[in-house]
């Protein structure tokens, strides 16, 4: 029986991929002068940001900056921003079922502020775990241990819903099921170790109910 779902963000509930690209292509274009194509992008999807700068820079100073500037475009980008299809309304049934739910994202607590609190999701989540509450990020199992803690939810009736190969792994490091968003998810054979595949979000409600 699952008591506690909890979600990912970025390719999970929202499709902000075109967000975080571009902003950071404009942020090492105006910072280093450095022209990235998109599809070498793909990896800093589903972790940190200052994780993801490190491929550009080996100065934790430069790094800070670059993640300041990079936070500042992601504003310019926003209207790329949506949430993805069929989400408000999985969200709106399992409150109706009464379902724990919680987050665990690789935002941090300001970017949450900017980049999700504004969609009007953030209502039907009692957990909420950010990059900025553990110091060990995904695919550490840290994280997901702490919205464990944090919702009193027994491992094994929780599952971890996200969309890249980081939270596959932080789920099963941390002993719980993975299911995989896979309308926001990159084609990969590692998936093949997903415990659930959801290929649309009321898929989500069908593994439940059944």
């Amino acid at each position: 029986m699952t008591t506690t779902l909890l979600f990912d963000i970025d390719g999970t509930l929202m499709d902000t991929e075109e967000v975080m690209v571009k902003s950071l292509q404009a942020t090492l274009k105006e910072q280093k002068n450095l022209t990235v194509p998109t599809h070498d992008l793909d990896f800093i999807l589903g972790i940190p940001g200052k994780k993801a700068l490190e491929k550009f820079s080996s100065s934790e100073s430069e790094i800070a900056f670059l993640h300041e500037c990079w936070v500042n475009n992601v504003e310019r980008f926003l209207d790329y921003a949506e949430v993805f299809p069929g989400i408000r309304e999985l969200l709106f049934e399992l409150k109706k079922m009464a379902i724990p739910l919680g987050v665990v994202t690789s935002k941090t607590n300001q970017s949450m502020k900017t980049e999700f609190e504004p969609y009007g999701l953030s209502d039907y989540f009692t957990t909420v775990v950010t990059a900025s509450h553990t110091e060990k990020h995904k695919p550490n199992p840290d994280p997901i241990n702490l919205a464990l803690e944090l919702s009193g939810a027994k491992k094994a009736q929780a599952i971890y819903i996200g969309d890249s190969i980081y939270d596959m792994q932080s789920a099963h490091a941390a002993g719980i099921d993975f299911a995989l968003a896979k309308w926001g998810a990159k084609e990969n054979t590692e998936f093949a170790q997903a415990d659930i595949i959801l290929a649309e979000p009321n898929d989500l409600l069908k593994y439940i109910e059944r």
